[in-house]
């Protein structure tokens, strides 16, 4: 059994698509941190990475 991990150009919209076609995971750090590094809004990465997290969930 192979893994595969696309990681760019994967948004939240996008990720069932990834699924179908057969990611055992995906790489997603541009859509979740964004701008955090500047603006240290954690809560927001937070809530993105819940959102992230539930779509998944609901895709297995």
């Amino acid at each position: 059994m192979s893994l595969w991990c696309p990681s760019g150009g994967v948004q939240l919209a996008t990720v069932k698509d990834w699924v179908a076609a057969g990611a055992s995971m995906v790489g997603a750090a541009s859509p979740l941190m964004q701008d955090v590094a500047k603006t240290h809004d954690y809560a927001a990465l937070t809530q993105r990475m819940r959102l992230w997290v539930e779509e998944w969930r609901r895709l297995h």
